[in-house]
């Protein structure tokens, strides 16, 4: 991801000036999550997954419901996951249609969405509107009409 955020930062123009510091901000966010990801998980994920003593007193037992009730979700979302990969591996005709059909659809969607920042209908014009005594002058009321 930093590939793709990195260069976007050194944009030149109006665009760039807009995404310099979401680009950065993303491009710094991915280094720090590799670093972690590299460094901090592992060790952590070691400590955790040492071998636990069979007794374990109520009070851990009950603090270890949350957990036990997320490893039940992430099976389950896991073993539909793995029906929905079977059934794509087996119908391969239809994972390419699907497939056809979001590039399609992505295509479509280049194609339609307005991709400047001002929209094509501004004729760039700006109107302002002001307020004076009828006893005014017509000249101090709308000079660039008398100009």
């Amino acid at each position: 991801m930093a590939a793709v955020f990195v260069p976007v930062a050194f944009l030149g123009g109006f665009t760039g000036q807009i995404y310099q510091q979401f680009a950065l901000t993303v491009a710094i966010s991915v280094a720090f999550s590799a670093l972690m990801a590299l460094t901090f998980t592992p060790a952590l994920s070691a400590i955790f997954i040492k071998h636990k003593p069979k007794s374990e007193s109520k009070v851990m037992h009950s603090l270890g419901l949350p957990l036990r009730l997320f490893d039940r979700l992430f099976a389950a979302l896991t073993a539909g996951y793995m029906a929905i990969v079977k059934v794509l591996v087996r119908f391969w005709g239809l994972a390419l249609l699907l497939t056809g059909l979001v590039v399609g659809g992505s295509w479509w969607l280049y194609q339609t969405t307005p991709t400047s920042l001002v929209p094509e209908t501004d004729q760039g014009l700006c109107w302002r509107q002001c307020s004076c005594r009828i006893q005014h002058p017509l000249s101090v009321r709308n000079p660039i009409w008398m100009s």
